[in-house]
């Protein structure tokens, strides 16, 4: 047996909803799903996928309260009424892919609020990494659900205190890694794959504190993450 990150933008999973921040175990024959990223709603559906404000909006509702949430993207004239419909599944589907909480924080953070192209906030947030700054942010793991509240208030925080995008980008990545370290299931093989994984820092950072821990680990190489 084996478990896997699966970490990507979007997917269907096998209950018909929107995958992509997955942890799974089984076989090459059979693999179920043993926990996941807490849902995003995208407000206005694939549109929040091309504004990544929008998911920086929901983000913040969700996790500091609507008050925040404008004040940060208030002058957005149709926040309000994003706001308004995020609890319709509908208008606001959710999402538990990873690579939308990249452009969450990516968007809260100042970088790429609309993007031009699939996968730019998460790029612009690797890109932005501080290899100097100190510290992480945290999610807290939740029976099978990995929480991101908690660390998009600290993003807020920081942001709010005027800290840079790179610390910011520092930060947000080694709470990913600390997941996978948390998260893992002991005795285990691990497979890291998924878009989001081609971002070096996650992966390498995610490989040597995985190897630290113990694990054997594989990543692709013949076939691109994606």
């Amino acid at each position: 047996r084996a478990q896997g990150f699966i970490w990507d933008g979007s997917g269907y999973g096998d209950d018909g909803a929107i995958w992509g921040g997955e942890q799974l175990l089984g076989t090459a024959a059979h693999a179920g799903r043993v926990a996941h990223l807490r849902l995003l709603k995208l407000p206005g559906g694939d549109a929040a996928v091309r504004e990544p404000w929008r998911l920086g909006l929901y983000a913040l509702s969700e996790a500091c309260g609507t008050d925040t949430a404008l004040a940060f993207f208030g002058d957005r004239p149709e926040a309000a009424m994003l706001l308004s419909i995020a609890h319709n599944q509908a208008l606001a589907p959710g999402s538990c892919g990873m690579g939308r909480l990249f452009d969450a924080v990516a968007a809260i953070a100042g970088l790429c609020p609309v993007a031009r192209y699939e996968g730019e906030a998460a790029i612009a947030l690797e890109q932005a990494f501080d290899e100097g700054a100190a510290g992480q942010y945290g999610l807290e793991i939740s029976g099978g659900e990995w929480d991101w509240r908690p660390l998009v208030r600290e993003v807020a925080r920081d942001v709010r205190n005027g800290e840079s995008a790179g610390v910011v980008s520092a930060r947000f990545h080694r709470a990913l890694v600390d997941l996978t370290v948390r998260a893992a299931l002991p005795g285990e093989i691990i497979v890291l794959s998924g878009g989001v994984f081609q971002n070096a820092h996650l992966l390498e950072r995610c490989i040597a504190a995985l190897r630290a821990g113990g694990y054997r680990e594989f990543a692709n190489e013949r076939v691109p993450a994606g």
